[in-house]
């Protein structure tokens, strides 16, 4: 019986990442973030956000700007829940915007405001639509190309990419996530906050090659952004 109960829910977790079309899982993400956005979202928590980056930043300078350790971030808030639960999307722009540069230093507390009036899904249980970072950069004046299939990338050449990846494409219960990826001083691909811990993200030629190995090759692209 304990066998064939987890062979249910082992089918059943997998359902998602292999039954169901990625633009189909981009939609009802969409549509989260857009009932989300009806709702009154003021989460009071703006001040006290500001306050916590101001302990991270001499952590982010010495990892070159980027944020790569999104679980230490227990004392920040993405709607209802911490940013070291939901943050990756948010995490993900910043990283972005610090890959091309900026004439201040940018304040993570900010760009969660603004994910939270639109943006945010679930009261941030369901972190960030994919879409809502795609109008993020056009908005601030950025070229974006998007796809939610990976034969596709490869005609996709940008600065740099924000890929939303299932962590393992056979358990839909190891969530979603959002990465940036930027080239390095080598002029290779690697995957910033990909793991969450701030370990040194490894190389790849391709954007192809990154997507087939990150997370011993158990993720699964859902989509990605070229940003430039």
């Amino acid at each position: 019986m304990k066998n064939n109960r987890g062979r249910i829910h082992s089918s059943l977790y997998s359902f998602i990442p292999k039954k169901i079309n990625n633009r189909i899982v981009i939609k009802i993400y969409d549509l989260l973030r857009k009932l989300q956005r009806l709702r009154k979202n003021d989460y009071n928590h703006f001040s006290a956000n500001l306050r916590a980056f101001e302990r991270h930043l001499p952590h982010i300078r010495k990892s070159h700007g980027y944020i790569n350790d999104q679980h230490n971030y227990t004392d920040m808030y993405y709607g209802k829940v911490t940013v070291s639960y939901s943050g990756c999307g948010v995490i993900a722009v910043y990283n972005i915007l610090n890959c091309f540069g900026t004439e201040r230093e940018m304040n993570l507390a900010y760009l969660i405001k603004e994910f939270e009036t639109d943006g945010m899904v679930l009261s941030g249980r369901g972190g960030t639509s994919p879409l809502a970072a795609y109008d993020y950069f056009l908005r601030h004046g950025y070229n974006v190309r998007f796809t939610a299939d990976i034969n596709e990338v490869q005609n996709i050449t940008a600065d740099a990419y924000i890929a939303t990846i299932y962590n393992n494409k056979d358990d839909i219960s190891r969530n979603i996530h959002s990465i940036a990826i930027v080239r390095n001083e080598n002029g290779r691909f690697i995957a910033l906050n990909c793991d969450c811990n701030g370990t040194i993200p490894e190389e790849y030629e391709s954007i192809h090659e990154l997507l087939c190995h990150i997370k011993n090759k158990n993720a699964k692209m859902i989509c990605i952004l070229g940003i430039d």
